[in-house]
């Protein structure tokens, strides 16, 4: 454990050796601490030089070369490899075959000391340099960071470098070397941001959507997961860019897993995938990226691929196909904290806000016909241990009408409530121009006195161009119902993103 202690010299005071080394000693430690607090992390530096790669040199097929690099030591140090590295793995051939493990390490030496001819006698000083050196070893000391492992025997004749585990005795592997990701952060405009969201939310609705059609595949979970850990990254404006990239080749490398596993699973099918697979291949390309100025396009790249999904292999033909996904998507949200934001993917489909009915609009947008209504300020229970104050236009028995604008009638839409539910039961019916769309029975024991979601598809035959009259028929209530906000959602083509 390292103590945050320096030398402190006095006045008149007689200074030897070890003092003034103390001082340069102290600052270097102390830099390696923070480096190893901050930063957390270990391993080749990503990006750095030529990444400490091993090349067998033509000449000697048992000599190697590490090339430059840097390394982030388990302790904070920052090792630099500036020259090539020549190791002859000649003399270290064992009897039997043995494991062995390439490291990259630290060491100072002293040189360059200067005297003072004058006095001879007296020591001058001398230059402390810090070096990275490369070391083989059947365990990696506690000093080193693995570049590579190999396994030796007395009939090695040559080596050879791969990036897959080996156990084939001459065959050094460099799959199980960590990296080191210097993230900078970037403020990008909103814009990108807000497309770069849309094309990420897009292609995670397409893998869940291929779950439901293909079962069993056991990378989707992999692959959805990289796509979340991409959607937490790009939550706010500040891009990690580095970060970002790593994970659009993460990405890249879990969805060729994922088409493997569609390809086996499909294999005594008998319908003719292998122009589709093919296909997703060549689009997953675009994902791979090792410059950290990732652009829109890696993006843009997600959503061209949920598209091709969705369009060459999920092959949802019927309407009635669809509707299902998407009544099954509006059913999870029923009891769960939810923004009715700009867009959202219901069951794989993109959706439009399209109108929006706040407390500041109930005054002039509700044509409430009711015994009883009110307006209050309530703390609601959104769930999972959230409240949050929200002013509400609670209703007895009756009925509310709302006039929506804007749309039309050659695309599905998704008429949304936020309500809050009482202790006993409800029971409401949605009514788009004199045509009912949905009932909704919620029993006295769900949901006490929570804010809930119903959402309702509506098919464009119950639409009509321009002004549409919903009706929201409260048939029964404990006392009353708290009407949130009214949301009016229509589909969204792909390119409209």
């Amino acid at each position: 454990m390292w103590t945050d202690k320096s030398v402190h010299f006095n006045f008149g005071q007689k200074l030897v050796p070890e003092q003034l080394n103390s001082i340069g000693q102290y600052s270097k430690q102390r830099d390696e601490v923070i480096e190893h607090i901050t930063s957390g992390g270990r391993g080749i530096v990503k990006g750095y030089g030529d990444e400490l790669n091993i090349i067998v040199s033509e000449n000697d097929p048992l000599m190697i070369a590490i090339m430059p690099g840097a390394v982030l030591g388990n302790f904070g140090q920052l090792i630099i490899f500036n020259e090539p590295i020549l190791m002859n793995l000649n003399g270290i051939v064992a009897k039997d075959p043995q494991q062995f493990v390439l490291y990259a390490y630290e060491e100072q030496i002293l040189e360059n000391p200067v005297t003072d001819h004058e006095i001879p006698e007296l020591g001058g000083h001398q230059y402390r340099t810090n070096i990275g050196k490369v070391g083989i070893s059947k365990e990696v000391p506690a000093n080193g960071i693995a570049i590579g492992h190999v396994k030796l025997d007395k009939n090695v004749e040559r080596l050879t470098v791969q990036n897959e585990v080996s156990d084939t005795p001459g065959v050094i592997y460099t799959c199980l070397r960590p990296y080191y990701y210097s993230f900078n952060r970037y403020f990008v405009d909103y814009t990108f941001q807000k497309n770069a969201k849309t094309y990420v939310s897009d292609f995670r609705a397409s893998l869940i959507q291929v779950g439901t059609v293909f079962v069993g595949l056991k990378s989707l979970p992999r692959c959805i997961d990289r796509v979340v850990y991409l959607e937490a990254e790009i939550s706010d404006r500040f891009f990690i860019m580095s970060k970002i990239s790593y994970l659009l080749m993460e990405t890249h490398k879990v969805f060729n897993d994922l088409v493997e596993d569609l390809r086996h699973l499909t294999r005594d099918a008998q319908r003719d995938y292998e122009q589709v697979w093919q296909d997703l291949f060549a689009l997953a390309e675009s994902l791979k990226s090792e410059d950290d100025n990732v652009n829109m396009n890696n993006f843009k790249a997600l959503s061209e691929l949920a598209s091709y999904l969705r369009t060459h292999l999920i092959k949802i033909d019927s309407l009635d196909a669809k509707n299902t996904l998407i009544q099954e998507s509006l059913a999870d949200i029923k009891a769960f904290p939810f923004g009715y934001h700009r867009k959202h993917s219901f069951g794989g489909t993109i959706f439009k806000k399209i109108d929006s009915i706040g407390s500041t609009d109930f005054k002039e947008r509700l044509a409430i016909n009711s015994d009883f209504t009110v307006q209050r300020i309530v703390e609601v229970n959104l769930g999972e241990g959230k409240s949050e104050t929200i002013k509400g236009q609670f209703v007895g028995k009756g009925s509310i009408e709302i006039n929506l604008a804007n749309l039309t009638n050659d695309k599905l839409a998704i008429i949304m409530l936020k309500c809050l539910k009482r202790r006993g039961a409800l029971s409401l019916t949605f009514i788009m121009n004199g045509q009912p769309i949905q009932d909704f029975n919620v029993s006295s024991a769900e949901l006490v006195n929570q804010a809930i979601n119903l959402g309702a598809l509506i098919n464009p035959s119950k639409i009509i161009d321009g002004d549409n009259l919903l009706t929201i028929q409260v048939n029964n209530t404990d006392l009353d119902v708290g009407i949130l906000e009214v949301t009016m959602y229509q589909e969204s083509e792909t390119k409209d993103l």
